[in-house]
């Protein structure tokens, strides 16, 4: 349970990273 816990808050974590990088590179890519 700990572990699924601790995966599911990494790849969350991984999701919250990536999405304003996608939106630098779509305002730069304007």
């Amino acid at each position: 349970s700990g572990n699924q816990l601790e995966t599911f808050i990494h790849e969350y974590a991984a999701r919250l990273a990536t999405i304003p990088s996608l939106t630098a590179l779509d305002v730069s890519g304007c």
